[in-house]
């Protein structure tokens, strides 16, 4: 194969040799460059001697174009196929263009390098993965654009003043803030020891399974309030969200670099109090903000309200309808619970429920219910049906099972 090296590329290829620290390493690599066609042999042996270096970072000045690479030379990259051709090192595709980042973005290409990482295996690259993180990114621009919008309502010019300034006033609050350290801790537990993939996907699960999907679902009431009403929850949970959210993309920071250092200046308005994200303190967990109570009292609360959500597909209730729910809780612990979050469960627009009946007895023996171990619920739903209509629909169903 034969490439034609811009200034670019030559200059990563000389940084390599050099930080490899001998001329027959760099040499090697011209001979490794020289080799990797679609038939051509490939030097494992030259491999190991790099992924021996271990962390590799190679940084262009702006004499070179201002291109920047930041990656750990640590595993190989394949097609997924797992065609000898592919079998390039990192610091050779992601220079050669190989990774689709012009079709992905950098962050997207490099959280699926990340998350696929794990030690001892080479990377079958995907592009559906890739795919798959451009998505996340996109639904960070979602959040953060909530935040900046809410900001802009509520109290414009509020900077984020660190986690110790977070105001754990309800469930949620608790249970976020404890979700994010114990997140922290994993993921920092993770970065020493080199599983790369395994931090890469617990960002990914709190980002956007927690954060994401159930906090600012559930603190959109708090920030929604009538004009002339008093601000001070919303305040509050403005400075909460704020405060939550650079913490976050600290944590993120390191696989997503790009979109995280925008939305982290733009928390400061463009005069943030450091030069780059980069150098703001990596998140370090807080055992002290650690709630197991909150933990479980939310899981139960998630719980009762996607299997309402599970209930009305099941039952084919149109999105629009609102429904009416019984709920029995045995615990009187957990009953109490439901009752002080009630809103969660009103206000939630998958489940729609419109209201909220406990009964004294199970469940679990009536249509349209749903048991667990902690409660029982039961949609209260009938649909009127015509009655010809419905016929004829079951009829054609049966005519396409027995021509099948």
């Amino acid at each position: 194969m034969d490439f034609n090296y811009s200034e670019e590329q030559e200059a990563v290829r000389q940084l390599a040799g050099q930080i490899f620290g001998d001329r027959s390493t760099h040499e090697r690599l011209k001979q490794l460059e020289a080799g990797a066609g679609d038939d051509g042999p490939f030097d494992r042996d030259l491999w190991k001697e790099l992924a021996d270096a271990g962390l590799l970072g190679i940084h262009l000045s702006e004499d070179v174009g201002g291109a920047e690479l930041d990656f750990v030379a640590a595993c190989l990259v394949v097609e997924a196929a797992g065609r000898t051709a592919a079998y390039v090192p990192v610091v050779e595709t992601m220079v050669y263009g190989a990774l689709p980042i012009d079709r992905f973005g950098t962050d997207a290409t490099r959280f699926t390098l990340a998350a696929m990482a794990a030690p001892g295996t080479d990377i079958a690259f995907s592009e559906s993965r890739t795919e798959g993180y451009r998505a996340f990114a996109n639904k960070i621009w979602n959040a953060a654009r909530f935040m900046f919008m809410n900001l802009d309502r509520v109290e414009p010019g509020l900077q984020p003043q660190g986690l110790a300034a977070f105001r754990p006033d309800t469930l949620e609050d608790r249970w976020i803030l404890s979700r994010f350290n114990r997140v922290t801790r994993e993921v920092n537990d993770a970065l020493e020891t080199y599983r790369f993939h395994e931090a890469a996907n617990r960002i990914y699960d709190f980002f956007w399974g927690e954060f994401c999907d159930w906090y600012l679902e559930l603190i959109k009431p708090r920030l929604n309030f009538e004009e002339g009403a008093d601000p001070t929850q919303a305040r509050r949970a403005c400075g909460n969200l704020v405060n939550l959210f650079d913490a976050a993309l600290r944590l993120l920071h390191p696989v997503m670099p790009f979109i995280t250092e925008e939305i982290w200046q733009a928390l400061y308005e463009g005069r943030p109090p450091l030069k780059s994200i980069a150098l703001a303190g990596y998140p370090q967990a807080n055992e002290k903000q650690f709630d197991l109570n909150a933990e479980t009292e939310m899981a139960i609360l998630q719980d009762l309200i996607v299997n309402v959500r599970n209930v009305r597909a099941e039952l084919k209730v149109e999105p629009k309808v609102k429904v009416e729910i019984e709920v029995f809780a045995p615990e009187s612990g957990v009953r109490a619970m439901i009752e002080q979050n009630l809103r969660a469960v009103l206000n939630d627009r998958p489940a729609n429920v419109d209201k909220i009946t406990f009964v004294d007895g199970s469940l679990a023996k009536h249509a349209g219910a749903r048991s667990t171990a902690r409660f029982d619920v039961r949609i209260v739903y009938e649909k009127k049906i015509d009655v010809g209509a419905e016929r004829e629909r079951l009829k054609k169903e049966l005519e396409k099972l027995v021509g099948g």
